[in-house]
């Protein structure tokens, strides 16, 4: 049985950080364990029969890390890249709306222009200190850009009420509104779109959001990964993991990126970890539409749109075509569109009932036609987001702890269960601060924002090598 003293589950962009800050600063091996046939988790891409390039949702590359920029820029350089400025909308009514919706009220219609400002002037003076999503959103930005946008919007996205979730993950990830900055927009009417830390993105000229994973794996030294490798149970007391082969290895400590919940199935410990069910998740279908010819005008430049009325099954529609013409099989004469639906938590859908709903809305809101369809991909990701629900932390305080008692820590989107530190970069980072924290005693800054915050504790004195940040 080989040993090692870390086994790192999962070749995501989290399990790959903690490899890759592992063998640079350690003469032991590590072992990534990878049940796929790629790197990258939900970060992967995948080429269709056709030749279209399919990503599993819409993944960007933007950093607030140093460190990943130099390990990035040392593999891949810049004939990788496109750069774009984001050009991103919200479809309201009957039309386009850049985004954020409540910097950019002069599209609306004048009685809906009104409710906004009047919703903004009767806030109550300052939001509170601790609240469910629902009354943040009131308290921020009144009324009706709430029952508007924010409410129907988010609810879709989540499956999930407002009010059964926390505000404690907002930070960057929700435009909060200055009312000068509104009030200068709508008397201009000047669009106001360049707001967040994604307003400048890049994102690879071939071979998908995915590309940038695979050449990090392919950079790590040889046999580091193994892919076809899926782990089918855990031992903590015996430290070993048990593969679908039959295949046993011993580790000192193990770095766990795979949902909470499939970790605790694992780990044959349904006492120890039982409020691990208690979190939520969503379940998130991917359709990608490849189209003969060319976007029509409506599309043009749109890098991605947000659809908040129930009636339109997706929540997020991409052009995806637009962000790298390589991705199609025949530039300037084909092009694609990729839809993001949330799966309601009462009902399973079948691929045949999500692909038909969303073509069939694509051809109502006349973003594309049947008859130009060339190709149409489906994948159903089990889990998507991880809900921020109102008992997330103390759940995760207690899991983390009892599974840090045994040597397994577990990191990444669904490891960590924290969406405001889930992007690209914020997984990479949790993988390269772990590997600090077990070699050096650092702090782990992205993974525990808060804390870095109340201590004024700098990414030099954790020893995290990164920009401390809370959010992305």
């Amino acid at each position: 049985m080989e040993n090692f003293p870390l086994i790192i589950i999962g070749a995501g962009p989290t399990g790959l950080g903690a490899a890759w800050h592992w063998h640079r600063n350690s003469a032991d091996k590590c072992l990534v364990l990878e049940a796929s046939d790629r790197a990258g988790g939900l970060s992967a891409s995948f080429t269709d029969d056709v030749g279209f390039t399919w990503d599993l949702g819409s993944h960007l590359q933007f950093s607030h890390y140093r460190y990943l920029d130099d390990v990035l820029a040392s593999i891949l350089d810049d004939s990788h890249w496109n750069q774009h400025q984001r050009s991103t909308f919200v479809w309201f009514g009957d039309r386009f709306i850049p985004y954020p919706f409540q910097f950019n009220l002069h599209h609306l219609p004048e009685q809906e222009r009104w409710d906004c400002v009047r919703g903004l002037l009767e806030r109550p003076v300052g939001p509170p200190q601790r609240a469910d999503f629902s009354v943040w959103c009131r308290s921020v930005f009144g009324a009706a850009i709430t029952d508007l946008f924010m409410r129907p919007y988010n609810e879709k996205l989540w499956a999930c009420r407002l009010e059964d979730m926390t505000a404690d993950w907002i930070a960057e990830r929700v435009a909060v509104p200055d009312l000068a900055d509104v009030l200068r927009n709508l008397c201009l009417s000047s669009d106001q779109s360049n707001w967040g830390p994604n307003a400048m993105f890049r994102y690879p000229r071939r071979g998908g959001a995915g590309s940038v994973w695979q050449a990090v794996a392919a950079k790590l030294p040889s046999g580091s990964v193994r892919y076809h490798t899926e782990v089918v149970s855990i031992d903590a007391a015996a430290r070993t993991v048990v593969t679908g082969r039959g295949e046993r290895f011993q580790y000192g400590t193990l770095l766990s990126a795979v949902p909470l919940p499939i970790l605790r199935q694992l780990m044959q410990c349904p006492e120890s970890l039982r409020n691990v069910n208690r979190l939520r998740h969503t379940r998130t279908h991917i359709v990608g539409v490849g189209l003969n010819g060319r976007a029509p005008s409506s599309l043009s430049g749109h890098c991605w749109s947000y659809f908040p009325q129930p009636a339109i099954p997706f929540y997020r529609l991409t052009v995806l075509s637009n962000l790298s013409d390589a991705v199609v099989p025949t530039t300037g004469r084909s092009w694609s569109l990729m839809a993001e639906v949330t799966e309601p938590d009462e009902k399973t859908l079948s691929r045949d009932e999500v692909v038909n709903s969303v073509i069939a809305a694509l051809e109502s809101l006349h973003l594309a036609a049947r008859s130009e369809i060339l190709s149409v991909w489906h994948r159903r990701l089990p889990f998507g987001y991880p809900v921020p629900t109102l008992d997330r932390d103390v759940i995760l305080d207690e899991t983390n702890a009892w599974l840090e008692s045994v040597g397994v820590f577990s990191r990444g989107r669904f490891g960590a269960w924290k969406y405001e530190v889930s992007n690209q970069d914020h997984s990479f980072m949790q993988g390269v601060e772990f590997v600090d924290r077990l070699l050096h005693g650092s702090v782990e800054s992205t993974l525990h924002p808060r804390i870095i915050a109340s201590h004024s504790v700098t990414a030099e004195e954790s020893g995290a090598l990164s920009e401390v940040t809370s959010c992305g």
